[in-house]
């Protein structure tokens, strides 16, 4: 008796996923979207740019944070913070507005020290000598994307990161 209502109730709930097309890998993994994400690594306590990028579910997030002094004209040290990400997964459509992405990636957090003592003049531009000290940790974590119309919308959260972005599904 009790293998019968197993067997009902997964009947009952595969007949309700293919009502509601939970599951629409076809229809969604065919797409493409791009996304501005911003976000921050409290851990090392620096934020982070980038871009996202999901090409028929496969997904890769890359951005980071460099220095900001590299053609400054002032003859001084500085020392900022500096970030890397770069993370990939697949896009697990739960349903058609809505997507989990597992990710898994590198994270760098650091260090971008720019010596303005140290400088040269190329085309009219000074370049200060930079260098960075980065120190790179295995990250993981999921993306969660909404979908309204053309927008996306992503949230983000792995072991050393916090992300959000916007953008368009082609």
């Amino acid at each position: 008796m009790r293998n019968i209502a197993v067997f009902l109730c997964l009947l009952a709930f595969s007949l309700s996923v293919t009502a509601t097309d939970w599951f629409p890998f076809s229809d969604v993994n065919h797409k493409w979207n791009l996304s501005l994400n911003g976000g921050y690594s409290p851990s090392g306590r620096v934020p982070l740019y980038g871009l996202g990028v999901t090409v028929r579910g496969f997904h890769l997030t890359i951005g980071g944070l460099g220095s900001t002094h590299e053609h400054d004209v002032n003859v001084e040290t500085w020392n900022e913070k500096a970030s890397f990400t770069l993370q990939a997964g697949y896009q697990i459509p739960v349903v058609s507005s809505f997507r989990i992405i597992p990710v898994i990636g590198v994270i760098g957090i650091g260090e971008a020290h720019t010596d303005g003592w140290d400088w040269t003049v190329d085309n009219g531009q000074v370049n200060n000598k930079v260098s960075s000290v980065i120190k790179y940790k295995f990250d993981y974590g999921a993306h969660m994307v909404f979908k309204h119309r053309k927008l996306i919308i992503n949230l983000g959260a792995t072991r050393y990161t916090l992300l959000g972005g916007l953008g368009l599904e082609f």
